[in-house]
């Protein structure tokens, strides 16, 4: 198991290990947006037959309208831009840190 530092670094792990027909696997426990990325990674490279994600990440409460779907252990791939999110913005705006001041 490699321990990377972004996604440059998961690229040239997975094009290293592409060259030895080698799969890779990515592990995700952070959340909602890290796994939305996880899941285009994965879609975009052809060695990555699988990522980990944490139990409930079909129903996590940023979602919006597009909370992942997982089928038989298989998610699928959202079609929207970027990482396919549309996140609940009063979810998020309700749950701030203290004293973080809303971005959006």
């Amino acid at each position: 198991m490699i321990d990377s530092g972004g996604i440059t670094a998961v690229k040239m792990i997975a094009d290293f290990a592409s060259a030895y027909r080698m799969p890779i696997a990515l592990h995700n426990v952070s959340g909602l947006l890290l796994n939305m990325a996880c899941q285009q990674f994965a879609a975009a490279v052809h060695n990555c037959p699988r990522i980990e994600c944490s139990r409930g990440s079909d129903k996590p409460p940023a979602a919006a309208s597009n909370a992942p779907v997982i089928v038989n252990g298989k998610m699928k791939v959202s079609g929207l831009p970027g990482l396919g999110l549309d996140l609940n913005l009063d979810y998020l705006k309700a749950h701030l840190a203290p004293g973080e001041t809303w971005w959006g």
